[in-house]
């Protein structure tokens, strides 16, 4: 059997995984209380950088101090790599994967447009300026492929992988090396402190350079996520918290600025059930209300968990039409207004034709009671998504 180390960052307690190839590593240990993990503030290290360079720290330690072991890997906390089962990797599963891999990554994210355009839209174009320049003055071999990657739309994330100890210290020697050029270029004390993390947003994009500079065979994988981020778990509570004074506006806001600096929370990954999406939409709804002066939804309730409970109700009926007339009294009932219908099926349907067929059957309903307004602004809706998918209603 092979030696096998995976070092698992944490800049937290967490429960570590019993199998014993996974090592706890403490990143950022220079700068934090002592965790009894392995430190990246030992030997040859970079651990004050860690607000910089996040898990690279925990990477860098890895190749300059690590014990020799035949394969080694990065993952973290709250990710690790997941086999066809959705279970965590097992050293044989690692070797045999390896014997026919030269790395283990994860899959690759496709952004919407080129990687570059996608880091410019989250964190500074400067960046990347300063990245290709590294790149031509170090290792001017290299350029092409950069620029190929950064014009392409795929890349890996999560700073994750494992690899033969050899080719792991071989990536860490040529993007620290890249790293440290741009760090001489980069005024930090212009970033706030999700953009001074620059370093850990880089080296995702730069994994695809290396490994298409070194025609690796990658072994893409799942990542299992575990848990939310600390930050996450806070900025869920103070939107909950918000929303339950009724202050749609002071929901809207702090979602606002919290999008701004720290859009990370927002992803999948992060909000892994989505409840800071989830707490816009109401508080969306409710602003719209107030605009066209009714507050149904507020009247409604507040709370949190009630309004969720609404809105998986509305989700059922939805897809269960055609009905008895079971959504129309759920709604009446409720005194839920039309308006909010609307906006909440656009939000919840994801087939186009069910949310026409709710328009539909809402029209037809206010018809019958002679709300020839409604009416008109279901029929309205029904018509406007008809149109956008190039179809009659």
């Amino acid at each position: 059997m092979s030696d096998i180390k995976i070092y698992v960052c944490a800049h937290k307690n967490f429960d570590v995984p019993t199998d014993r190839i996974y090592i706890p590593l403490q990143v950022g240990a220079a700068l934090h209380e002592d965790l009894g993990y392995v430190s990246d503030a030992t030997g040859d290290n970079i651990s004050k950088k860690n607000p910089y360079y996040s898990e690279l720290t925990g990477l860098y330690w890895m190749w300059k101090n690590a014990p020799e072991c035949d394969y080694t890997g990065l993952c973290h906390y709250r990710r690790y790599f997941l086999d066809e089962n959705h279970q965590r990797l097992t050293a044989e599963q690692i070797e045999r994967c390896l014997s026919h891999y030269d790395l283990i990554s994860t899959g690759c994210a496709i952004p919407e447009n080129s990687v570059w355009q996608h880091y410019c839209e989250h964190h500074h174009e400067e960046d990347l300026v300063y990245t290709r320049e590294a790149i031509q003055k170090v290792f001017p071999e290299d350029l092409d492929i950069f620029d190929q990657v950064f014009q392409g739309q795929e890349m890996y994330f999560g700073n994750m992988l494992i690899g033969p100890k050899s080719l792991v210290d071989a990536y860490a020697q040529w993007l620290f090396a890249i790293l440290f050029e741009v760090e001489k270029h980069t005024d930090l004390s212009r970033y706030d402190d999700y953009d001074k993390r620059v370093f850990g947003f880089l080296s995702e994009r730069l994994l695809m350079v290396w490994i298409k500079k070194m025609g690796l065979r990658v072994c893409s994988l799942e990542v299992d996520v575990t848990g939310d981020k600390a930050e996450t778990s806070a900025a869920k509570q103070k939107a909950v918290e918000l929303l339950e004074t009724g202050d749609e506006n002071a929901v809207l806001d702090y979602l606002q600025q919290l999008e701004q600096t720290r859009p990370d929370l927002f992803e999948d990954s992060s909000d892994r059930d989505g409840t800071l999406w989830i707490v816009r939409l109401f508080a969306e709804i409710m602003a719209f209300e107030t605009r066209i002066g009714i507050e149904n939804l507020k009247k409604y309730s507040t709370k949190f968990d009630e309004l969720l409970s609404l809105r998986a109700s509305l989700y059922e009926l939805f897809y269960g039409l055609p009905d008895q007339g079971q959504l129309y009294e759920f709604v009446r009932n409720r005194k839920l207004s039309y308006e909010s219908i609307i906006f909440f099926a656009q939000i919840l349907i994801d087939e186009w034709e069910i949310n026409v067929r709710v328009d539909n059957y809402f029209a037809e309903r206010c018809l019958d009671q002679g709300d020839l307004f409604h009416a008109k602004l279901f029929l309205d809706s029904a018509m406007q998504l008809a149109q956008k998918h190039g179809e009659g209603v």
